[in-house]
């Protein structure tokens, strides 16, 4: 489909031992950066990820996307909905990243302790 977007999803069999209210924040994390992604970057691919690591999840939002061409901190401060996603995974013991090149898109991540269910 011309101007469309791929958006796929790996990691639906992990039991992440999360209160429901911690799901719902990495939720709503997730649904800023591919919005972010779609509005701004003009990506062909969006990739969502959830991986464990050590103990660790990992929630990662992957874009083929036209990147940011000033660093991602200036852009946090200047909107675009990257503090809001720094305060959720915060709120939630978790440690928000965001990754960009120009050119080569960006990876908006989230890594956090797996909690026994």
């Amino acid at each position: 489909m011309p101007g469309g977007v791929t958006c796929t999803f790996e990691g639906g069999g992990i039991t992440t031992g999360l209160k429901p209210e911690h799901e719902h924040e990495l939720l709503r994390i997730a649904q800023e950066a591919v919005s972010n992604a779609v509005r701004h970057a003009r990506p062909h691919t969006v990739s969502i990820t959830m991986t464990e690591e050590s103990g660790q999840l990992i929630l990662a939002v992957t874009d083929d996307g036209v990147g940011m061409e000033q660093s991602p901190e200036l852009s946090a401060r200047q909107g675009f909905g990257l503090a809001s996603m720094r305060q959720r995974a915060s709120a939630i013991g978790g440690d928000w990243q965001i990754e960009s090149k120009p050119g080569r898109g960006t990876r908006v991540s989230v890594r956090m302790p797996k909690r026994a269910a």
